[in-house]
């Protein structure tokens, strides 16, 4: 069985530095090991649109895509960070 993969102190501390609306629980509460991704690659912007491209527009078939409170986290979090410009004035 493989191991079960938790949300790194790392990841938790970047996420909690983001706005109180912005806190992706959802995301961390199902996927964690996403979370600690984009928590991981959050100071390479090309790296992280790159992740983020991959979560929003899967391009395998036959996927079932996230749920929907999962997929809007991942959605809020890009807005937040390249929309919104977190990304350029806080990283």
């Amino acid at each position: 069985m493989p191991e079960e993969i938790e949300l790194s102190l790392e990841a938790d501390n970047f996420f909690r530095t983001l706005p109180g609306i912005y806190y992706p629980q959802a995301l961390v509460n199902r996927y964690p090991r996403i979370a600690n991704v984009i928590a991981d690659c959050r100071y390479d912007r090309i790296r992280l649109e790159n992740y983020f491209d991959s979560l929003l527009h899967d391009r395998r078939p036959n996927r079932q895509g996230f749920p929907p409170e999962v997929y809007q986290d991942i959605q809020n979090l890009w807005d937040l960070l390249f929309v919104k410009g977190y990304w350029d004035n806080t990283l």
